[in-house]
């Protein structure tokens, strides 16, 4: 077998003599990388670990929920401007994940601790603000809290683009954005982004 450029997640599952039942593979036009698996209490499965972009060289934190037979229900991307990993994630008592990882989009300038907690779909619920550190290009930003106004003017004002996502069909401009979903957005200068959530959250 030749070098892998486009890597992807895999999640299989075996019986109790090591027989593969069923194999899936996660991917899109990034490199992503499974760290870790657990499985959940509604007897699917929930990963995490990185989704590297190779011409950024920049990655993210994914957090990806299957069913029972290891098929995608939904799938949330946490990070700023920098490296972003995932590498445990575990179900909490309340029916949300968490996950810890490492991350340098902000902090000391060199590695932190990353933790990120979410609801039972995938959706970061905080009281606190969110600050991203921009740079002056293109950048892979969420929107990991629930907030009142969902338009893309509102969150990213000083982006000069459209918000693009990715779906099966290519990427699309979005003017109404969702949590949890990576989208690609220029600014014009270096710059630090300010994300509010709303009261109820």
């Amino acid at each position: 077998p030749g070098f892998n450029t486009n890597p992807a997640a895999f999640l299989f599952k075996t019986d109790e003599n090591g027989d593969t039942m069923w194999a899936k593979t996660f991917k899109d036009t990034d490199q992503w990388s499974a760290n870790s698996v657990q499985q959940t209490s509604d007897g699917g499965y929930i990963l995490t670990g990185s989704k590297y972009n190779p011409g950024l060289k920049i990655s993210d934190v994914f957090l990806l929920k299957t069913d029972a037979n290891g098929d995608s229900l939904w799938a949330k991307i946490f990070g700023g401007s920098g490296d972003d990993v995932g590498y445990a994630v575990q179900q909490t008592i309340d029916g949300g994940y968490a996950i810890a990882g490492k991350t340098n989009s902000s902090g000391s300038g060199l590695y932190d601790f990353y933790f990120v907690k979410t609801d039972g779909e995938g959706i970061l619920r905080t009281v606190l603000s969110q600050e991203f550190s921009q740079k002056a290009s293109w950048n892979m930003l969420s929107v990991p809290l629930v907030v009142n106004d969902y338009r893309k003017t509102s969150l990213f004002p000083t982006a000069e683009s459209p918000a693009f996502a990715y779906l099966p069909s290519g990427y699309a401009a979005k003017d109404t954005l969702q949590d949890g979903i990576g989208y690609w957005l220029k600014f014009s200068s270096d710059q630090t982004v300010r994300i509010k959530p709303s009261i109820a959250a």
